[in-house]
């Protein structure tokens, strides 16, 4: 039901090219822009060195051939509840998805 995230072909075996933006709800004050900087520093430094180096390691037994597919980041609760909250929205009339923002 989703697209891939992440997509491969074979001449893009071992590359990868990521873009993470960080949204806010509301223009923030200088303290909630400084506290949200260390957490976006932060978030970039997980996925720089824990999620990259699990996928290199995904990566290395996939070429190995012992296995044909992978599903990455399946048990991140994060993920589940993006996508639940996203099928939620989804299926919310406009009226009620107007009321769902406040409007």
């Amino acid at each position: 039901p989703y697209p891939p995230l992440f997509r491969s072909s074979p001449e893009l075996q071992g590359e990868s090219y990521t873009v993470q933006n960080y949204l806010m709800e509301k223009p923030p004050t200088d303290e909630q822009r400084e506290a949200a900087d260390k957490m976006f520093e932060m978030l970039e430094f997980v996925v720089r060195e824990e999620d990259y180096a699990t996928g290199l390691r995904q990566q290395r037994a996939l070429l190995s051939g012992a296995r044909t597919h992978v599903l990455f980041g399946r048990n991140e609760g994060g993920g589940q509840r993006f996508h639940a909250y996203t099928d939620r929205m989804l299926a919310l009339s406009d009226e009620d998805l107007v009321k769902e923002f406040g409007g």
